[in-house]
This record gives C-alpha cells, structure tokens and sequence, in this order.
C-alpha cells in the first residue's frame, strides 16, 4: 500500500512527527529520573549498650537519594519490655521545617515520626540527620529497632515523599538497629551505622533484591520505539 502525500502535508507530517520525538524524550527522562532516585533510612549508631536505667541517643539518618523530598513517615518498633522512647528531638535546623511530630507508643513499642514542608520551595536533598530519639533501658536484654516498611505501600508504614507525591522509599536499604541493656555499671560501647561518616563495624547494608525502576525505565523506553517505528512507517514509507 501507498500513501501519497503533498509536499505541504508531508512537512507537516514531518512537524509532528519531530514534536512527538521531542515530548517522548522529555517525558522519558522525567520519568527515568523520578523512577531511578530511591530513599533510605538508617539508624546511627547500629548498636549500642547502655545499663539498665541509663539512656543512650540514635539518630534517625535520611537519604533521599538524590531527589528533593516534601516529607516522609517514619514507623519504627522495638521491645518495650527492654527499651523505651524518652525523647524525640528533631534538631535546631530540622531538614523539614514546617512540621516535626513524633508520637511514641511505649505500651506497644512503636514510634511514628511525620515531617513535612510547607512547598516544594523548602524541599529537603541530600543526607542528614532526621530526628535524634533517646532511648531509656528498661531491662536486661536486646532489642531490635526496625523500621515498619513495605515495598508499594503507602499506609500505615514508613514512606519518604518526593515532590512529585511519589513515595520513593527503598525498604529493602533501610538499617534498623539492634541494643543492648546490661546491668547497672558496665561502660556504653556503640557502633556506627554505614554511612553515617565513621568506620562501621556493625552489619553492612544489606543488598537490594530486585530493582522496580528498571523494569518502569525499560517499558517506557520499549513503548517510545514502537510506536515512533509505527509513526515513522505510516508517515515517510513510500510503499
């Protein structure tokens, strides 16, 4: 079959068709930046001993990744029996400076932190120190701090909000933590967690099983040439 077509139509065509290659590549390196930018949480330090009675300090440390962030929420859960939460300080300079909340659960061992900004203007990138919560030991004995996190959920669990109301979280590289309460007299050692700009001797961060934004990157980018192929063939094949 062919399609016979007016050198005025043909420009036009043309036209169109650079219009089209044009606003397909944008959206695909929009959507190639937004899909390969992934958060992370850390504890710092990993681990610690404190006695029994005695309180010890772990930072919540956030990074974005490389993309700017509106909010996030944390959840994290621990002993109660072993371990409480005292305080939660959010810093002179909170990286999220319109509203800082932390609710903490010692019946249940759990503790929520929200953080927000007023506009993307105030958006917060790079990797800081979110919020410093003290912990008092309870009882002899361990107990872990994890963080409350599920790939692609977005209630009721530990999320991190790009700019573009994405949740970018990576739970499969966030470090929790794991403490340590002795009896009454012996000396805190601590460990810090990877990353957080001392030698760490504590567990390494685990690797991330499977990666959602390739497989986002590569549709977008099979769906760009296939219909630019069929485009391009209906426009400028003579026969």
């Amino acid at each position: 079959m062919t399609i016979e077509l007016c050198p005025t139509h043909y420009k036009v065509m043309k036209k169109i068709f650079i219009f089209f290659i044009f606003c397909t590549l944008y959206f695909i390196l929009n959507t190639a930046t937004s899909a390969m930018a992934a958060a992370s949480l850390s504890l710092s330090p990993t681990s610690q001993s404190a006695a029994v009675g005695g309180t010890f300090d772990v930072n919540v440390v956030l990074n974005t990744g490389g993309a700017a962030c509106n909010s996030t929420d944390v959840i994290l859960t621990y002993n109660p029996q072993i371990i409480k939460v005292q305080s939660v300080s959010f810093g002179a300079s909170p990286l999220f400076v319109s509203s800082n909340v932390s609710t903490p659960d010692n019946t249940n061992g759990k503790l929520i932190l929200n953080s927000s900004v007023m506009s993307s203007a105030f958006a917060y990138n790079g990797t800081g120190t979110l919020a410093t919560i003290t912990f008092k030991g309870e009882a002899t004995g361990s107990s872990a701090v994890t963080f409350t996190c599920t790939a692609a959920t977005t209630n009721g669990d530990t999320n991190v909000w790009n700019t573009q109301a994405q949740d970018i979280v990576s739970c499969s590289a966030n470090i929790g933590g794991n403490y340590t309460i002795t009896a009454a007299g012996n000396n805190p050692t601590a460990t810090p967690a990877p990353g957080s700009g001392e030698t760490p001797t504590g567990t390494p961060t685990p690797p991330v099983a499977g990666n959602s934004s390739l497989t986002v990157v590569s549709f977008v980018f099979g769906t760009f040439f296939l219909l630019g192929g069929v485009l391009f063939r209906y426009l400028f094949l003579k026969s």
